[in-house]
């Protein structure tokens, strides 16, 4: 039951956030950049990261969740309305204990990064060279 109660709290969190206007976001003081996206002037778009105390509380969360697949659960929520730079998806994968679990939640993420050409760091986080490559093709499916 607790288990449940607190995933139903993370979700009213981050549903709460992506119920917030675009252009209150925009006003407001915030701790991370705007990034553009896209390649295509047409379709360029401006995204912004999850701010760093948002941020800060979903890693502390993931943090004391020592199973995986609960780790994934909060991603998926998580991603719902935010959207994250390479740093803090290199972070989050830092709490995974394996390749495999990794590059699960890099799958999680992938469409919900903002600035795929800074993706060095996310291959770093990747132990062998087979998984480095499957996070590379993946973040390449992204770019197109």
């Amino acid at each position: 039951m607790k288990k449940c109660n607190k995933l139903l709290l993370i979700s009213f969190f981050v549903l709460g956030m992506a119920m917030q206007p675009a252009v209150l976001c925009a006003q407001k003081k915030s701790d991370s950049p705007i990034v553009e996206v896209g390649f295509d002037k047409k379709k360029a778009r401006h995204t912004r990261a999850m701010r760093k105390s948002d941020f800060s509380m979903m890693y502390d969360i993931m943090k004391k969740n020592a199973f995986e697949n609960q780790k994934n659960d909060i991603l998926r929520v998580a991603c719902i309305g935010n959207f994250f730079s390479s740093e803090q998806c290199a972070r989050l994968l830092s709490l995974y204990s394996f390749d495999s679990n990794r590059l699960e939640a890099l799958e999680i993420m992938s469409p919900r990064l903002i600035d795929v050409d800074d993706a060095e760091k996310i291959i770093k986080k990747f132990t062998f060279s087979s998984e480095k490559e499957k996070a590379m093709l993946l973040l390449m499916k992204i770019r197109r």
